[in-house]
């Protein structure tokens, strides 16, 4: 319940921020495999825990500082009305009781389908749990869906998370749609469903790691 609570309050609070929509999310998504990107690297950040990590977003969208400690940077678009489009940089330490263990060992603690199951918020339902790599490096790639009322207001929200284990830390990259729903918007319609995930796979499919290229 806590869970679900703490994602209530965020997706209210950027769909009430957020109020005049531009783009629609078949628009961003055209866009950037167009090339309308730009890339943002965490080189110098202080939330960074040292890493250096490469990714694309939307030109559309715009990039925030992360107020909560290893949130290292929020992208998000320029609008609203009802609908809010996301993505959310975090870097955390791997906790302290796995520090004994291998990478590999680490990983496959980490990234369990059936223990990240458990992590997501109440009435999440998976789509996808596949363990992947990001740039080389172990991790998972998660999309599921998440539908939630409260106060008379209905929510529903698209949920995409690149998370990969890298030099001691885990890295979580998550894109979120969500949208309020009304009675002319009752549910995501597949033409939405379908440009956010192609979208989100984009996203993290420009995850790079440059200093696994630099020559020792």
């Amino acid at each position: 319940m806590f869970k679900n609570r703490l994602l209530l309050i965020f997706i209210i609070t950027i769909l009430s921020t957020e109020l005049f929509a531009q783009t629609s999310i078949q628009d961003d998504f055209k866009s950037f495999m167009g090339g309308s990107k730009i890339k943002f690297s965490t080189v110098g950040h202080p939330k960074a825990q040292g890493l250096n990590i490469q990714i694309d977003y939307p030109k559309s969208w715009i990039k925030k500082e992360g107020e909560r400690p290893h949130i290292v940077q929020k992208f998000s678009s320029s609008g609203g009305g009802g609908i809010a489009k996301v993505a959310v940089l975090n870097i955390t330490p791997i906790p302290s009781d796995l520090k004994g263990f291998s990478d590999k060992e680490i990983a496959e603690n980490l990234f369990d389908p059936k223990l990240i199951e458990g992590q997501l918020p109440e009435k999440s339902k998976i789509v996808a749990a596949k363990p992947t790599k990001y740039d080389g490096e172990p991790g998972i790639f998660l999309y599921y869906v998440l539908q939630m009322s409260n106060a008379g207001l209905n929510f529903a929200s698209l949920m995409v998370s690149h998370r990969f284990l890298y030099q001691r830390a885990t890295v979580d990259f998550t894109i979120t749609y969500a949208i309020l729903l009304t009675p002319t918007q009752k549910q995501l319609s597949q033409q939405q469903s379908d440009s956010f995930l192609g979208l989100a796979i984009q996203m993290g499919n420009s995850i790079i790691l440059p200093d696994k290229y630099k020559w020792k």
